[in-house]
């Protein structure tokens, strides 16, 4: 499957963000599309049509990535740190203000991910009186330009520290409850695993950035489709919880703690 082509402008200006700072990369490194073609095993020619955005899959995406010594979440990261130089990150009023109304800040996160006004209508079951009323909402805040004929241009993005702040994370852990309270774990697509392992911290970190990569891929891979009329897409909740714990006694503990005041 080819990368992204439909949601016209969102998806097709990823993908270019994308090669451009591959481009870049290439360029630093010395590398021409000779070598690339070389380590890829395949003509200069079918190179440059990759770099200019055609027969680009995520696959291949990944291939020149490896080759530029860089992973594709790495790759992600650089091009968000780009673009925050032109669009200013949220300030702590946003970030309360969105806190304050889950459908508007849902909205935001669906335009951040680059969903049409059609699909997130879909998506959110608004009618158009409703979603141009969270696109005012949020053009007030000063998070998008709302443009005439609904059309959004983002100008507050979130960072990589937000991402990881106590508004994201508050976030979290509401949806987190909200599906854990509703999970059906019979059904057999509903995953659950837990593990207790014992690691360096550099063994942790390389498993966690691989983690980091395949939540970049679900989201690449989702921003793809934007046809209303394709029943065999879903909506999941994926989630990760990792934390480091002093010893086996204070887990053993808190567990202990748990399940007093589960009785009481």
């Amino acid at each position: 499957m080819n990368m992204p082509k439909n949601s016209k402008g969102s998806d097709q200006a990823m993908t270019e963000n994308f090669l451009e700072q591959l481009r870049h990369i290439f360029r630093k490194k010395g590398l021409l599309f000779a070598n690339v073609a070389r380590e890829m095993q395949v003509s200069e020619r079918t190179v440059k049509r990759y770099m200019s955005g055609k027969g680009l899959t995520l696959p291949v995406l990944n291939r020149l990535c490896s080759i530029a010594d860089i992973t594709l979440i790495e790759l992600a990261e650089e091009v968000k740190s780009r673009s925050r130089s032109k669009s200013e990150c949220l300030t702590i009023y946003q970030e309360s203000e969105l806190k304050r109304d889950i459908r508007c800040c849902l909205a935001y996160n669906l335009i951040l991910l680059g969903f049409s006004n059609n699909r997130i209508m879909k998506e959110m079951s608004l009618s158009e009186i409703e979603l141009t009323g969270y696109l005012t909402k949020l053009d007030r805040l000063g998070v998008i330009n709302l443009l005439p004929g609904n059309r959004v241009r983002i100008r507050k993005m979130i960072s990589p520290a937000q991402e990881r702040s106590a508004f994201c994370h508050n976030w979290v852990a509401y949806g987190l409850q909200l599906q854990l309270d509703h999970v059906d774990f019979s059904d057999p697509e509903a995953l659950c695993d837990t593990t207790l392992v014992r690691l360096p911290p550099v063994v942790y970190a390389r498993a966690m950035a691989k983690v980091s990569e395949i939540f970049r891929e679900l989201e690449i891979a989702s921003s793809r489709n934007d046809e209303l009329d394709n029943d065999h897409e879903h909506w999941y909740t994926v989630f990760l919880s990792a934390s480091s714990v002093d010893d086996l006694k204070t887990l053993l503990q808190r567990s202990d703690d748990a399940k007093l005041q589960m009785k009481s």
